[in-house]
């Protein structure tokens, strides 16, 4: 290297040092006036922050909430163990389960909260479901009895719904509500054709991807968990169980819940098991 190319390069080094000094000092400077702005806002926010409740005081026809949801027009639904309530930024309406009127909400324990693509609320409860009728107020009410299931728990612990149908889940297996003829459909274990329903002896969690594949996680009294799959084309379930020997099977622990992201990848939430990768849909 000639002489000329080493003084350019001490040159720029010289230079290089030099701006980080600059920049060096300058954040020295800075730094006690953003601190203080900071704090300043901190204090700012901490002061215009308030909590109102909304209460039996206010309306509420119970402070035992369980879950809360705001549709698609701005009106925020809150479930509770004692009635559903309707609140529209400035009053609550309470809706109840009354035994002499059908179009009233089929029972006041509300377990899940559900809007469809349409727009459409439906309610979960201990008895079965309801879709509310935003016309008059009025409820079309679903016991789930009379999908004819002998010994079967009615309370519906989540909804999800794939277009066509609404997908039930339930601690004695899955139910599939057929919303243009309004009839039931179960899907629980099946002894003798397995492939026909879910495994184990009632789903926890459901979710449908972006394909429209339903997801079904169950549980079994005193063993792993088990991950279905509906097909849709041949009215099927896939089944994935956890392998000890295989360090890449389902893992057997609850989901408790699932996303989907770019690339079509499950991650999958898991109880007491940290985060599940999906990558192959198909062999799980």
């Amino acid at each position: 290297m000639t002489p000329f190319v080493h003084e350019i390069a001490d040159r720029s080094i010289r230079r290089f040092r030099l701006i980080l000094k600059s920049l060096y000092f300058l954040i020295l400077l800075l730094y006690p006036f953003a601190s203080l702005t900071f704090a300043q806002y901190t204090y700012t926010l901490d002061n215009t922050t308030r909590f109102d409740k909304l209460g039996i005081n206010q309306g509420l026809s119970t402070d035992l909430s369980r879950n809360i949801h705001q549709d698609k027009y701005g009106f925020i639904w809150i479930g509770t163990q004692r009635g559903l309530n309707l609140y529209d930024g400035y009053q609550v309406k309470s809706f109840m389960a009354d035994p002499n009127d059908s179009t009233a909400i089929i029972n006041d324990y509300i377990n899940t909260i559900y809007e469809d693509e349409d727009g459409t609320m439906w309610f979960g409860t201990r008895k079965g479901i309801s879709r509310f009728n935003r016309a008059n107020q009025t409820f079309s009410n679903y016991d789930l009895d009379s999908a004819g299931v002998k010994h079967h728990q009615a309370n519906v612990y989540q909804m999800v719904s794939d277009g066509d149908h609404l997908w039930i889940a339930n601690y004695s297996g899955i139910y599939r509500f057929n919303n243009r003829m309004e009839t039931f459909t179960y899907f629980g274990k099946d002894t003798i054709n397995p492939e026909k329903g879910i495994k184990g002896a009632g789903s926890t969690y459901l979710f449908i991807d972006k394909s429209g594949t339903l997801w079904i996680n169950s549980w079994q009294s005193g063993g792993p968990d088990i991950l279905n799959r509906f097909n849709k084309e041949s009215n099927t379930f896939t089944h994935f169980e956890h392998d000890p020997a295989n360090p890449e099977s389902f893992a057997g622990i609850r989901i408790r819940s699932i996303i989907e992201d770019r690339l079509g990848t499950l991650w999958m939430a898991a109880r007491g098991g940290g985060l599940i990768e999906m990558t192959d849909k198909e062999a799980g």
